[in-house]
């Protein structure tokens, strides 16, 4: 069962007609990339508001996020299988 914004919010209704099939959805006028920018926009938004919590509640800096950042960008550039192509990176 669908929560309200996807069942009364015509955003909630574009995503869930992209979600099932992106080409009828484009044949009635729902421009997919716009609903996908967005849905990508609402998750940024939902996981800042999820960092903040976690981080006041546990006490974490937000100098921890560019711990992760690196992280991501040495696995990213060395490779997600390559255990060599990440030292090497770093």
């Amino acid at each position: 069962m669908p929560s309200g914004l996807f069942s009364h919010s015509r955003l909630g209704i574009a995503m869930r007609a992209v979600a099932d099939d992106q080409q009828a959805a484009m044949v009635v006028g729902i421009r997919v990339s716009r609903v996908f920018a967005l849905s990508w926009g609402h998750c940024w938004v939902g996981r800042r508001r999820w960092r903040d919590y976690l981080g006041n509640m546990l006490g974490a800096s937000s100098l921890l996020s560019l711990v992760g950042l690196k992280c991501f960008l040495v696995v990213i550039l060395g490779g997600l299988d390559s255990i060599g192509g990440a030292i090497v990176v770093v």
